[in-house]
Parts: C-alpha cells; structure tokens; sequence
C-alpha cells in the first residue's frame, strides 16, 4: 500500500493545502499468485473521505485502519482538509465546497490513476465531514454514486445556530460555529434538504447513502429526523444505529470497515 501527504497551492482555499491520499499497491499475495496491479492501465475506484470538527486530513490515517480496509478492495481514498469550515463556500474566503468537489477531484486525477466515473466515486466522512458530504451529494447528485455519512447530518435551516464551547469559555478559547447554519442558509448550498427536494421534484436521481450513528451519540435524534425526511422523498438511504457506541473513533473506524467490505459497491 502507498500513503502520501502532498500539497497543491489551492484557488478555491487561498493558500497551499496539504492533503492525505492512499493508493492501493503491490500486496504479498499479489506476488504469490504472480499478479501484477501495475501492467494494466485500469483507474481505480476513490473514496473522498472527509473529516471531522477540530480534525484535519491525518485524523483516518492516525486512529482507523483505513489504509488496510482500503487495500483489501483496491480502493484509492483521498482525505482533504477542510478546518472548521464547515465544507462550506465561505462568504468572500475559502471555498471547502467547492474545494472538495471540483479542484481537488482535477488535481488528484491529474495525479493518480483513479476514475472520475459516477459509478467509482464514493463520498464519506464522520460528523463535520458527515455534514459536507450529504451536502455536496445533494447538490451535486451525479458526481458520486453511494455515500457514507457516520455520526452526522447537516444543519436545517430552521434550527437555532449552534455555538460551539469546546475549547472551554475562556477569552483565549475557540468560541466560533460550524459554518452552514441558522436562516441564512436557506435555498442555498449549505441546506441539504432544500437541494434533496429539488432534486425529489425534479426526478434527479440521487446517490445511495448509508447513515449510521451509535444510540449513544448526541447526534443520534438528528440523524433520525434525517433518515425520515430523506426516506420519506424516495432516496436510497440505509440507516443503521449501533447499540452503546457514541462519537467516538472505535465507531468509525467499525463503520469505515463495513462500508467498504460490505456496503459501497466495489
């Protein structure tokens, strides 16, 4: 298996990026049973895997086995950041959006011999990335073709804004929010729901997803409310809720295994 961290000066971002990347090699059974991955020009199958609030893009490479998971199916996954910012496009700033769904896919492809084909790219991530990727799923309907959301929905445009005290409440301490909340966010591409309508009325097929959040996570009812709303307009959703699990790594890395051996279509 090949890791990598590269960086790419990013337009859509402001500055230069790092981002993590994996890419699926030679293994010791593929010499025992004299297989060679490298003589054939065949694009592999991508995983977009995003990360969480407070994360970055070494969060699935440091605590889940994703790089194994990912071998075992021939699965290259690209792990961008996106810092607090919501995978949101930022009013006047950086642009995670749209980041994460046009430049990064240009460049990795210019890179990597993966495909861009709907059918061999797959869209995941865990809370802030669970919120991301059904946002850029739904306005993006054609571009992914099954997507993981574990621990994590986005915003509705009804709720009140959430303010995050994680840091402590101290003058010196993180006091902002997850960018794509409260009214403002209406009809826009931060409200999912709004685009996942739109896409219901207009018969835009929409891709498979998988929601799945542990019965202990405190984003357990909106993921609930989610499956309903999402069920309720024909998508090609599976739920699943484990028992005992909160937001916490021995679930997604749990889920990330399932996913890829069990659930996307590989």
């Amino acid at each position: 298996m090949a890791t990598c961290s590269f960086n790419i000066l990013s337009k859509t971002i402001g500055r230069h990026v790092t981002i993590n990347a994996f890419i699926p090699t030679l293994t010791a059974n593929d010499v025992l049973e004299g297989k060679n991955p490298y003589s054939h020009q065949k694009k592999l199958k991508v995983l977009w895997l995003l990360h969480g609030f407070a994360g970055n893009q070494e969060d699935y490479f440091l605590y889940t086995n994703i790089a194994r998971y990912a071998q075992s199916k021939n699965l290259a996954v690209i792990m961008p950041p996106a810092f607090n910012g919501g995978y949101s496009d930022l009013a006047a700033t950086e642009k995670y959006m749209s980041f994460v769904a046009h430049e990064l896919v240009e460049a990795c492809a210019y890179l990597f011999p993966i495909s861009t084909k709907q059918e061999d790219m797959k869209l995941g991530g865990l809370s802030m990335g669970a919120m991301g990727a059904m946002k850029i799923a739904m306005t993006h309907p054609q571009q992914y073709s099954e997507v993981l959301c574990m621990s994590g929905v986005p915003y509705r445009a009804d709720e009140e804004i959430q303010q995050l005290h994680w840091f402590g409440q101290d003058d010196s301490a993180f006091q902002g929010t997850i960018p794509g909340q409260g009214s403002q966010i209406k009809g826009t591409l931060d409200d999912a729901y709004y685009y996942a309508c739109k896409n219901h009325q207009e018969n835009t097929k929409m891709p498979r997803f998988y929601l799945t959040v542990g019965t202990n996570d405190f984003f357990l009812s909106k993921c609930q409310s989610a499956y309903s709303y999402l069920k309720d307009l024909s998508v090609d959703i599976t739920y699943s809720e484990l028992e005992g699990f909160g937001h916490e790594w021995d679930f997604w890395d749990k889920q990330l295994r399932y996913a890829i051996e069990n659930w996307f279509m590989l």
